[in-house]
């Protein structure tokens, strides 16, 4: 199988609660966002506009607004931030602690067939940029934060064990 033919499971998990389910340890302030891969396996990441809080390539996530799922402030994020609107194929377990914030944030595997994301009108974003995978880890080791740093590696290791484990 090859990433194209993974399904788009964005319907499923539109009506699962993956905190209930016991994937995603309930934790303080939640943040959702989505692990962004292509067809071919590169990774998506972003470029926080002035570097916001020490970051310099981070993935999208953010806040829930009023009454909002999980599924839809992880893809209105990604849309916001990233310029796309991926199709979600799975999810990525567990919870990734902000020390800075105190948030935890859960994260979407996610897939895009689109090659030049549109940046163009977003205040959050600098630019976009797809990577092979040691190139993300090393433009994630950029962040000045060291916190912010170790999480967003742990974040990259996960997301690219549940591709594999989906795209083998």
């Amino acid at each position: 199988m090859n990433a194209a033919d993974i399904p788009d499971r964005t319907s499923e998990y539109e009506i699962r609660d993956l905190h209930q389910e016991g994937d995603w340890p309930i934790g303080e302030d939640p943040r959702y966002g989505g692990v962004v891969f292509s067809v071919n396996g590169q990774v998506l990441l972003r470029e926080p506009r002035d570097h916001f809080g020490g970051y310099v390539w981070t993935f999208a996530k953010g806040g829930p607004k009023s009454d909002e799922p999980p599924v839809t402030t992880a893809l209105r994020e990604v849309q916001e931030e990233m310029g796309l609107r991926p199709r979600i194929i799975g999810h990525i377990p567990g919870r990734f602690e902000s020390e800075m914030s105190g948030s935890a944030s859960y994260f979407y595997l996610m897939l895009s067939e689109c090659e030049a994301p549109d940046v163009g009108a977003t205040s959050e974003t600098i630019s976009v940029r797809w990577l092979d995978w040691s190139d993300a880890a090393s433009m994630i080791s950029e962040t000045q934060y060291p916190g912010g740093r170790q999480r967003d590696l742990r974040i990259l290791q996960a997301g690219i064990r549940e591709f594999v484990i989906l795209n083998p």
